[in-house]
């Protein structure tokens, strides 16, 4: 679908030709979310979201990611996993 294609080309490529948000400032989300859990000292938290800023933030390989994530699935994570992408 071009829907697909579209979240292929977003995901494959650091400055993707889409007219969806720059991946820099997803980036900045993705550091200003971490960021913000850490100041909040929680020892668990409930995140929830779409699979593109799933696929950015947990996939090595974020179209491969993508293609897996099951609609609804649930994924957990230690919170020291996550810090490596601040």
């Amino acid at each position: 679908t071009e829907y697909v294609e579209t979240a292929r080309e977003y995901l494959e490529n650091e400055k993707p030709k889409t007219a969806w948000e720059p991946k820099s400032k997803l980036r900045d989300r993705i550091n200003t979310f971490i960021s913000n859990l850490d100041e909040m000292g929680y020892e668990r938290v409930i995140v929830v979201g779409h699979g593109l800023y799933f696929s950015v933030l947990l996939g090595d390989e974020p179209y491969f990611f993508w293609q897996e994530l099951e609609f609804g699935e649930l994924i957990e994570k230690e919170f020291e996993e996550l810090q490596q992408f601040k």
